[in-house]
């Protein structure tokens, strides 16, 4: 999501439109509960056959290798220890990541901004 909305706003589109398109309407939640529903496959009939087209094309440039390492790496970690490992530690340490994780969840940010525009200009508030 962060990697799209860069992509976007380095691209030129408004960064209201960018959230507001990727996130912000429900669209995912709602394609989410019907991949539940309907099942994962099955649910791509729900959409428009300009999204049905554009994501089976799209399909092809994901970089399905590099993302198979990264959630088999997870899963080696994960069944190492070594993740249970490093919460230890970052747990003994006195959690010294925990500010990196507030800072970076803080709201002041690109994207967070754009969402606070966006919801003040659907409310009729200023933004």
């Amino acid at each position: 999501m962060i990697t799209a909305f860069y992509a976007g706003v380095d691209a030129g589109l408004p960064p209201e439109a960018l959230v507001l398109e990727m996130y912000m309407s429900g669209e995912m939640s709602r394609t989410f509960a019907t991949f539940a529903a309907q099942g994962f496959y099955r649910s791509t009939t729900w959409h428009g056959l300009a999204a049905q087209y554009g994501g089976y094309l799209r399909f092809g440039d994901v970089d399905i290798d590099a993302m198979d390492r990264a959630f088999r790496a997870t899963i080696d970690d994960i069944r190492s220890g070594g993740f249970a490992a490093t919460l230890q530690a970052e747990r003994d340490a006195g959690y010294p990541t925990l500010a990196a994780i507030q800072a970076m969840t803080a709201g002041d940010d690109p994207i967070s901004d754009a969402e606070r525009r966006l919801r003040a200009a659907l409310e009729g508030g200023p933004s």
